[in-house]
């Protein structure tokens, strides 16, 4: 967690334990006042009072898109309300300072067929060693739930193996992005690779002391940049490999590993995931 550097440095941690305090999250906030305190050592003035001048430069100056120089305006005008209420300035500064006009964003959508060659790409890919067999496993396991369970990327790599629940064919999620806990339903076909996958890792690891549903390495869970280099591999590898665009004022967004979230629908599953329901076998290049 970076500290503030800025001469309000302590005034902008004061104003996050209070947050706190009412019981908010303060993560994405500290983010944003970060951005505001950065612009302050460079161009503040400790003895000068805050103008609304000051903002219009800051809001023209950030080299950000117009959606988030608006949330840091906010979290900025949601600071200095702290500090009228505190009797430290007469008035908010930022009051009057308009949001800037937004591009409409457009998330990048798989088709279901683009949903079959990815997973049959990642699929594909699995390395058919012992050191790096049930890695991969794991990974391809992750994107399919993913794809198919409308899953944020943290939430399948936090799973533990006791989360799942096949009678139910539903994964228990806890503390989730709004500290949450959710109930998902998982697709017959994702179950079944699901029972698949622990089968295989049963019948390769003797003594398997790792709690989590996904295993990385020894005891720990799959890592985040394992599944981003599995996705964009298979993106690139089936053709989806695009930048993102802006035309006039839309954005249309690149492939994403987030963009799976937007893809999942349980009643519509994927002819290949359909036909896979046998886990598909490789035969180990260096087993004993």
């Amino acid at each position: 967690m970076k500290p503030f550097e800025s001469f309000m440095g302590p005034e902008l941690e004061q104003y996050l334990a209070w947050r706190d305090q009412q019981g908010y999250s303060t993560e994405s906030l500290r983010c944003q006042l970060g951005a505001f305190d950065r612009y302050l050592g460079m161009k503040a003035d400790p003895g000068q009072p805050f103008q609304p001048a000051f903002f219009l430069r800051l809001r023209q100056e950030l080299t950000v898109e117009p959606r988030t120089v608006n949330t840091i305006l906010s979290a900025v005008r949601g600071f200095f309300q702290f500090r009228v209420r505190q009797g430290l300035c007469e008035e908010n500064p930022l009051k009057d300072i308009p949001a800037l006009a937004q591009r409409t964003f457009i998330p990048f959508l798989f088709s279901v067929e683009q949903t079959d060659q990815m997973l049959s790409a990642i699929c594909k890919s699995i390395r058919r060693t012992t050191e790096y067999f049930l890695l991969d496993l794991a990974v391809w396991l992750a994107i399919m739930l993913l794809a198919h369970c409308g899953m944020r990327l943290s939430e399948p790599l936090g799973l533990l193996r006791s989360h799942w629940r096949p009678r139910e064919e539903t994964l228990y999620i806890e503390n989730t992005k709004f500290g949450k806990d959710r109930l998902i339903p998982v697709p017959g076909p994702v179950g079944v690779q699901i029972l698949n996958c622990l089968a295989v890792r049963s019948a390769l690891l003797f003594e398997d002391q790792n709690p989590y549903l996904l295993a990385g390495r020894q005891a720990n869970p799959l890592q985040q940049h394992q599944i981003y280099r599995a996705f964009h591999q298979a993106v690139s590898q089936i053709g989806l490999n695009q930048p993102r665009r802006i035309l006039g004022n839309m954005i249309f967004g690149a492939p994403t590993v987030h963009s799976l979230r937007h893809n999942a629908d349980s009643r519509i599953m994927p002819r290949w995931v359909v036909a896979s329901s046998a886990f598909p076998v490789f035969p180990l290049a260096d087993a004993a």
